[in-house]
């Protein structure tokens, strides 16, 4: 009589001890609480932000391939990346970040124009054309203020990632406030 209880007893001890020494799993938390994608690090070909706290992420706009126009260049020049998605008919925003020599973690300003700048580009009408009035063609604004910090530059798999936030100047005496930025891509 004794066996059974003992044995039953030690059962039930090794089977609790077990169940609570299990952990569950359970993955990191995304950093996109507003429907950006996360800000990754491996080359995941993302360009995205936050416009006056509107998603905005670039999205194909035309041409044959169907991938996101997206797009970097890092040389001897210095690095540039770039986001476009279409607004609406002949209107398109892309929003560039620029500076020269990458440093890891270093907060770049990008109100400065010569060295390190965010720009909005539009393609229609806009009274920020370089001529001064309204009609069809291209202009550039710059942002006043905000910063970038790169996350990643890897030179071997041509890799940049980085997050920034920036405010511009739009029509109408408006600011654009651009927040949560995070780009992941390939340059060439």
């Amino acid at each position: 009589m004794k066996t059974p209880f003992f044995f039953f007893l030690l059962l039930s001890i090794v089977i609790l001890t077990g169940s609570y020494s299990c952990k569950k799993y359970h993955p990191p938390k995304p950093d996109n609480p507003y429907g950006l994608p996360d800000a990754t690090q491996t080359g995941a070909e993302t360009f995205a932000c936050l416009i006056d706290g509107k998603l905005w992420i670039a999205k194909y706009v035309g041409g044959p391939t169907g991938a996101p126009d997206i797009d970097g260049i890092y040389d001897y020049r210095g690095f540039a990346v770039s986001g476009t998605t279409r607004v609406k008919d002949f209107e398109y925003l892309s929003i560039a970040v620029k500076t020269g020599k990458i440093e890891l973690n270093r907060v770049y300003d990008l109100s400065n124009t010569a060295l390190s700048y965010a720009l909005m580009r539009t393609i229609g009408d806009s009274c920020f054309r370089g001529n001064g009035g309204y009609g069809g063609g291209e202009s550039n604004t710059y942002a006043t203020k905000g910063s970038l910090i790169i996350t990643r530059a890897d030179s071997v798999h041509k890799i940049i990632s980085g997050i920034f936030s920036c405010e511009i100047p739009s029509d109408y005496c408006d600011t654009l406030k651009i927040t949560d930025g995070r780009f992941d891509i390939r340059y060439y």
